[in-house]
């Protein structure tokens, strides 16, 4: 059970972030990461063009942007921080995961972090501490460059917050990915404001307000770079947290792409009005109406776009909800239906609304499908062809392919049991895909509209060898034989793509007619069979008992871990069975049967019934209660049958 702060977490983070069963757009996806990799190419080329003005002595490098001139220790430690982080910016597979890519990069993140911080404290302290080691000297009379270097106070804590952005992105990225998200828009709108405050002219003012509050003075380079570093970060992972909203595919991810489409074409229409003002083309009260002309024109086109979107959602859902209520109007006369008492358990016809034993309300449950009825879209139905405590099976026929078709609904009071479901997938996941000639196939699986798990499969015309038994008492070893080749060549089959049936017993082994008047033996009903997966495991955990306990082997009975060697059990208890007409180890109950299975011994057959001794000592090697003692395959008993049928 998720823990309260769990839960908190859970839903603070899904404030923020789209369902995650949206789809992502593949090319609004590869401009973010192409925007993200170019504001990192631009962040790094005007550090090296800065730091090739400040070793070459080249003053219009040194004044590259805002006609300020940028240190070199801050340029170079930009420079160093972009470079480490590049691998993890641009996340790019077989060098981005390479182990000494990644240590590199750490390790120059950690340092610039370190130098950041000294940095800071040295400038906080107000101390000395002879930082600034000399290290080249420039080309004409330019002074000595020096490292770490002196650097302003606001730089050094940007070194720092960058430094611990690209680590964050680096090691929680994909679980915390509103961590990196949130501090790098900590830094980046900042920055784009300091830079666009620049740019529209007013750069002056922000220095004399920020003279007048007694902090530094900004130098517009800096958070050019940090801008443009920050932005990298943010945008780098188009897939996770804040930025999966510019890609996603749904009603919010439009909303947001359209806004900030609009946004950005805010920023060159004011920088026109506010040039044309400086330039004396309009005067100051003709450009802030224009200016609100504009901001309210693309403010109502945003607002119009999502309202037409949600609009049409809107009709959508309702002609919807009017499908539906014909198609449940329609439906009633496709199904038929039955009430039943939670109470008791006992079952009344439709149109009763109260128990008449405990007075109890009853419920209106799915009782059977009507034949004729159409399932699926796609299925008529024919007739039901029998029931269980877990299905329901039905004769239908396909109406494309003009097929017969047997279809196995999960009865309906099992449909909000979320174990139930799980099965009942595991059965057809396990059937799915097995196409063989001794073995049932399965051609579709799913849930259909009204919330009934089905399973499409074979339709087979003939008779199950537990009817046979049955009718015969007992089967001879010349019929016999090829039947037993038959579900071995099923078994040898589903063991080799991972799947135990569990549950081998005469009702699940159907005698049909091929296509060339032969008896074919064919395996049915996967019901319990184990898929060699995780998501299988978790449904039967060791411990979990299923199966018919005549049939199970000590091991299922024991409730332990399976392997082929238990299939292998019961079909040493099928073959018994269907030579002498009875099980091999029978108790007086469940239990007793079960505890009977790990201590006593069949008995021999009866001389009477002429089995051949090979075959005998083939069958009590099944029945022996240790796995180890068993056969290995299924593949060893085809090769003894072959052998000894085509002898015969």
């Amino acid at each position: 059970m998720a823990s309260p702060d769990d839960l908190a977490r859970e839903s603070f983070t899904g404030a923020f972030l789209p369902d995650a069963n949206a789809v992502l757009i593949g090319s609004a996806v590869t401009v973010i990461r192409t925007l993200s990799a170019a504001f990192l190419c631009l962040a790094w080329l005007i550090c090296l063009l800065v730091m090739c003005g400040w070793l070459g002595n080249v003053e219009m490098l040194k004044h590259l942007l805002y006609n300020q001139v940028t240190g070199f220790a801050t340029v170079f430690w930009f420079f160093i921080v972009t470079t480490a982080a590049a691998p993890t910016i641009l996340n790019i597979t077989g060098f981005s995961d390479n182990k000494v890519v990644k240590i590199c990069s750490r390790t120059v993140l950690g340092l610039t972090l370190l130098v950041g911080l000294i940095l800071w404290f040295e400038h906080l302290f107000g101390q000395d501490w002879g930082t600034a080691i000399e290290i080249f000297q420039p080309p004409g009379d330019a002074g000595k460059l020096t490292l770490p270097g002196a650097t302003p106070v606001d730089v050094s804590f940007c070194i720092v917050l960058t430094s611990i952005i690209a680590l964050a992105l680096d090691f929680f990225g994909k679980k915390m990915p509103l961590l990196y998200q949130g501090l790098s828009l900590l830094l980046a709108l900042p920055s784009f404001f300091l830079v666009l405050a620049c740019v529209f002219g007013v750069g002056d003012a922000v220095d004399v307000f920020c003279a007048y509050q007694g902090c530094v003075r900004f130098k517009y380079l800096n958070y050019t770079i940090l801008f443009c570093l920050a932005t990298a970060v943010f945008l780098s992972r188009p897939d996770q947290g804040m930025t999966s909203f510019f890609a996603v595919n749904t009603m919010g991810g439009r909303q947001v792409r359209t806004a900030s489409i609009g946004a950005a074409a805010m920023i060159p229409v004011a920088w026109i009005l506010v040039s044309a003002k400086r330039n004396e083309i309009i005067n100051e009260p003709t450009a802030l109406v224009l200016g609100m002309i504009i901001f309210l024109l693309t403010v109502g086109m945003v607002v119009a776009y999502g309202a037409r979107k949600i609009d049409k959602i809107d009709m959508e859902k309702q002609a919807t909800e009017q499908s539906l209520s014909e198609l449940a109007a329609y439906t009633d006369t496709q199904f038929s239906y039955k009430m039943v008492c939670l109470e008791c358990g006992k079952e009344f016809s439709d149109g009763y609304l109260a128990c008449i034993y405990d007075g109890s309300e009853l419920s209106r449950v799915l009782d059977k499908l009507a034949p004729g009825s159409i399932f699926g879209e796609k299925y008529e139905i024919a007739e039901a062809l029998g029931s269980g405590g877990m299905s329901t099976v039905y004769k239908a026929k396909h109406l494309f392919l003009d097929k017969t078709v047997a279809i196995k609904l999960l009865n309906q009071q099992l449909a909000s049991d979320a174990k139930a479901v799980q099965r009942f997938q595991v059965e057809a996941k396990a059937a799915f895909g097995l196409e063989h000639s001794n073995l049932l196939g399965v051609y579709d699986f799913g849930v259909s509209r009204d919330g009934q798990a089905y399973i499409v499969m074979d339709y087979l015309q003939g008779e199950s060898l537990s009817d046979i038994i049955r009718r015969e008492n007992s089967v001879s070893v010349v019929r016999a034989l090829p039947i037993f080749l038959d579900v071995c060549k099923g078994l040898s089959y589903a063991h080799e793509h991972g799947i135990l049936h569990r549950d081998i017993k005469p009702s699940n082994v159907m005698l049909v007619k091929d296509e060339y008047n032969s008896q074919v033996a064919k395996i049915v009903d996967f019901g319990l069979a184990k898929v060699y997966d995780p998501e299988a495991m978790k449904l039967t955990q060791t411990g979990d008992i299923f199966g018919s306990p005549l049939y199970m082997s000590p091991e299922q009975c024991r409730g332990l871990t399976l392997d082929d060697r238990s299939d292998l059990y019961s079909l040493g208890v099928l073959m018994y069975e269907t030579l002498t007409g009875r099980a091999p180890i029978v108790g007086t109950s469940v239990y007793d049967t079960f505890a009977k299975k790990l201590t006593d011994t069949p008995a021999p057959f009866d001389p009477d019934l002429q089995i051949p001794e090979w075959l005998s000592k083939l069958v009590f090697c099944l029945l022996r209660t240790e796995p180890a003692e068993r056969p290995a395959s299924a593949k060893v008993l085809i090769t003894t049958l072959n052998q000894y049928i085509r002898g015969a």
